[in-house]
């Protein structure tokens, strides 16, 4: 298994080591095929509805309560070369952030379902994949 949150960066000539695991038991079994995703994104998507009803309008009560400063950053009106700078200095941290608090929650959860399995991950080593995941309709193509 190759820890890969971001498949766009190592593009080109530019190569980003990736850590690699190894787990004591097959995980063979728990391979999705691309038939059973998109079965499943269309379960998914019949159930979305109940929430952009709900979410469009919690949107536009909320719109007017909470402060634009506290997403992007104090307003750069007269323009302000170093406050524009600090503005997407502090979106990109909050981004990275987000990403980077997503991709270790995935993780966890993923560890937890090993344990429960009696599995185990151990590190062996950094490398990266010749050629980046692809996904195609039917078809799931790892590497």
């Amino acid at each position: 298994m190759i820890l890969q949150n971001c498949f766009l960066v190592g593009f080109k000539q530019y190569k980003f080591n990736s850590k690699i695991y190894k787990s004591n038991i097959s995980l063979k079994e728990f391979v999705v095929t691309g038939e059973e995703v998109i079965k499943r994104t269309k379960q998914k998507s019949e159930k979305r509805y109940l929430g952009i009803t709900i979410v469009i309008p919690l949107g536009i009560l909320l719109r007017n309560k909470i402060p634009v400063e506290w997403l992007w950053g104090k307003s750069n009106i007269p323009i302000n070369f170093l406050t524009g700078i600090f503005n997407l200095g502090y979106f990109w941290m909050l981004l990275f952030l987000i990403f980077y608090l997503i991709s270790y929650y995935r993780k966890k959860i993923f560890m937890v379902k090993l344990k429960i399995l009696n599995g185990d991950l151990v590190k062996i080593g950094e490398g990266y994949a010749k050629e980046p995941l692809q996904i195609t309709q039917k078809i799931l193509k790892w590497w």
